[in-house]
């Protein structure tokens, strides 16, 4: 299950950076550092089509989002093997995962009454959680801090469910791009981010809000950065399975 979450997150995170461009693509780099990986720079580049998104990490994994055809499907590039799931099936087992965590509430109360406090921190970040178990409102703000990356000018926003922050960016409205086709991609960011409920529900809340591009983005401690972007088609076969590869079932039990 946390295998499938760590992709739905990415895949949804992946749709969240998209700039639909008409007749052309983009494909941007980009740096992940701090969180669970600490100091080490995780690098990965996203390509983008009308409808289709691909994004691949520096270790071969591979996420391909088909919105035309609404599915996700998860690439081991070393195995050379893949699964996919449909959108509906992933709200299926989401809403169901969600449902068995909702009755597990009472518990997990009391759990958090004795952990640390920036262990339970992050658990109520995670969650959506409030000391008393209910969900709490997403609020943007701008900080007003400005920086330049890769020759866009941003400005950054802090997302908050509650009284905790949940994550900061810095975003662009200077590609026109992004908005021809803002309002449909945020539709679907926010019905794929909402299966998740909890943190990710509120991720889908806080990206509508703001509107633009996130050139930056800081979620528990890790920073993802676009370091190039660039107006490029990519082929079509770039985001299917490679021929060769075996089907597998998703994984369905944590590690």
């Amino acid at each position: 299950m946390q295998k499938i979450a760590r992709a739905f997150v990415t895949g949804a995170m992946l749709v969240a950076m998209a700039l639909p461009a008409a007749g052309q693509g983009l494909v941007w780099q980009s740096v992940t550092k701090g969180g669970p990986a600490g100091d080490k720079e995780s690098p990965s580049t996203t390509y983008m089509m009308p409808g289709r998104m691909k994004h691949v990490t520096d270790d071969g994994n591979i996420i391909i989002v088909r919105l035309d055809q609404e599915k996700m499907y998860n690439v081991n590039a070393a195995e050379k093997t893949y699964w996919v799931m449909t959108f509906a099936e992933m709200e299926q087992m989401l809403k169901a995962a969600t449902a068995k965590m909702d009755a597990m509430k009472g518990q997990m109360q009391e759990q958090l009454k004795n952990m640390p406090p920036e262990q339970r921190e992050m658990v109520e970040k995670m969650y959506g959680m409030s000391a008393s178990g209910k969900k709490e409102p997403v609020s943007i703000k701008t900080t007003g801090k400005t920086k330049t990356i890769i020759g866009y000018q941003t400005t950054q926003y802090v997302a908050r469910q509650g009284d905790k922050d949940m994550m900061s960016m810095y975003v662009t409205k200077g590609i026109g791009e992004f908005e021809q086709m803002r309002r449909d991609w945020e539709q679907f960011n926010k019905r794929l981010l909402s299966m998740g409920g909890g943190f990710a529900e509120g991720m889908a809340e806080a990206y509508t809000k703001v509107g633009g591009f996130p050139m930056e983005m800081e979620i528990m401690g890790a920073t993802t950065t676009v370091t190039k972007l660039e107006k490029k088609t990519t082929r079509d076969s770039e985001f299917e399975v490679p021929e060769g590869y075996t089907k597998s079932k998703p994984p369905m039990s944590a590690e």
